[in-house]
């Protein structure tokens, strides 16, 4: 049961990463393309897509090993954080 709750924070940790961005992201591309050109938004929306595939290859090749090796330490971490 602890396990079901555990990866249910981290589901919505990782979506929490991405429903805070958009707000301050799109404040930063306005104010960028403003001082310098059109491309701005282009280069954040490329940037957008490295970080979600880097994210995603972690969890596809191994990130579940590290994080069932070290799961103790993983869990005190998220009772302490919550």
């Amino acid at each position: 049961m602890i396990e079901l709750l555990v990866s249910i924070m981290i589901g919505f940790t990782v979506g929490l990463g991405g429903a805070l961005i958009p707000g301050p992201l799109l404040a930063f591309t306005i104010f960028d393309t403003v001082r310098k050109c059109r491309v701005v938004g282009h280069y954040v929306v490329l940037g957008h897509i490295i970080w979600e595939a880097f994210i995603i290859s972690l969890i596809l090749l191994g990130l579940s090993n590290f994080m069932t090796q070290y799961k103790d330490y993983i869990y005190m971490w998220l009772v302490v954080l919550y």
